[in-house]
């Protein structure tokens, strides 16, 4: 009987705090926003980057890249539930995304800068197959023309509820 009842009251006092903890989850808690900032751009290898959430600043700063990859600044902000609107922007490169967040579990948010310029080798091989397509006593008039940027300046902005493994 004593062995029953001790059962009794600590299934209880379990059940109890499972209860809250979940309730709590469910309810109480705000989700987290985490942020991974990179710069992933070797050709701009420093870039600026300002983040703001719902028009409020989260973070404005000089981002490099780093020859460690992946090499994010991490930052974390509570949130109330619901929709918010994510901006991120480069004033040096005149460059802005906006992305809207569904936020009802945590979430996590990746932005990355990338700007790449095409090597010789790129160079030499494009140059290469131009003079293939037009020989020039063909096609006196056609000129190589080299367009020396790969990837042109850019952000990009992923969210995610998974939480990433990172090492």
């Amino acid at each position: 009987p004593n062995n029953m009842r001790t059962s009794i009251v600590i299934g209880s006092v379990v059940l109890h705090l499972v209860a809250s903890t979940l309730l709590y989850l469910k309810f109480i808690k705000k989700p987290v926003i985490t942020i991974y900032i990179e710069n992933s751009s070797f050709d701009l290898p420093v870039v600026d980057l300002r983040v703001q959430v719902d028009n409020k600043q989260i973070v404005e700063d000089i981002f490099k890249a780093d020859s460690v990859a992946p090499s994010f600044s991490i930052y974390e902000l509570k949130a109330e539930k619901g929709l918010h609107v994510l901006r991120v922007a480069s004033e040096n490169q005149n460059l802005s995304e906006i992305d809207t967040l569904e936020v009802e579990e945590d979430k996590y948010v990746f932005v990355s800068f990338d700007y790449k310029l095409r090597g010789r080798y790129q160079y030499e091989q494009e140059k290469l197959r131009f003079e293939s397509s037009y020989p020039t006593d063909k096609f006196p008039d056609k000129k190589f023309e080299f367009d020396s940027i790969a990837v042109p300046p850019e952000i990009r902005i992923h969210i995610t509820s998974e939480k990433p493994i990172l090492q």
